[in-house]
């Protein structure tokens, strides 16, 4: 059994982890609320972001290889497209038997990620057209 001193021993030393917790804790909210360089020109930010977007255009090469780049998205598009009936089809009696159950919610996350890409397929399309 502890003896009085040893226990409040402990106790001191819990209530001293405690308090760097909380100031390791304060800290690093503080460093990472910070998100700007000391001396950085917050008004370079949308010039700096125009040209990582141009570097990107660039590596693209649009102009040369469009038509790739539409066969390609429409083209996976109908596979994606494909596959969501397929797996719904496949899927719906046991789906409909148990649409709560870990097996089901998994089907319906796995389509629903299916829908999801397919929505950003459409986004890159109507990037593609924009250029």
């Amino acid at each position: 059994m502890l003896t009085d001193k040893s226990s409040n021993i402990i106790l001191k030393g819990i209530g001293i982890l405690i308090v760097l917790v909380v100031f390791i804790t304060m800290l690093n909210y503080n460093t990472k609320k910070e998100s700007f360089k000391a001396g950085e020109n917050r008004n370079d930010i949308p010039k700096k972001i125009k040209n990582i977007r141009n570097e990107l255009d660039d590596k693209l090469m649009v102009s040369k290889y469009r038509k790739s780049y539409e066969s390609s998205l429409i083209e996976l598009d109908d596979v994606i497209t494909t596959s969501i009936l397929s797996e719904v089809c496949e899927n719906a009696e046991s789906i409909s038997n148990k649409p709560l159950g870990s097996k089901s919610l998994d089907k319906i996350r796995n389509l629903n990620d299916l829908k999801l890409f397919k929505d950003s397929i459409d986004v890159a399309m109507k990037t593609l057209d924009k250029k």
